[in-house]
């Protein structure tokens, strides 16, 4: 994965309760837009909603305990869905 990230942040839900903070803080240390910021998560309404509401990209991987939640906003709409890692690379343009 190197090849295609500079960095993986992992952010533990129980260390952070509001990853919208982490994903502003990682925009501002890595000094990027916020259009250039991919969160992929499998939650609409952590991980997708945080990332929307500070201006990033989003990437859905509709697996594990929370598959097949339906989006209760705009925010919770992800610019891409995937069901597993293997295909994020070929529909989530990096």
């Amino acid at each position: 994965m190197q090849k295609y990230f500079k960095k993986i942040y992992i952010i533990p839900s129980d260390q952070l309760t509001d990853k919208k903070a982490a994903f502003l803080d990682i925009i501002k240390t890595e000094n990027i837009k916020p259009a250039e910021f991919l969160s992929i998560g499998n939650r609409l309404s952590n991980e997708i909603r945080f990332a929307k509401e500070v201006g990033g990209q989003t990437c859905y991987l509709e697996y594990g305990e929370h598959a097949h939640e339906q989006p209760q906003n705009d925010f919770e709409k992800p610019d891409f869905k995937i069901y597993s890692l293997k295909e994020l690379l070929a529909k989530c343009p990096l």
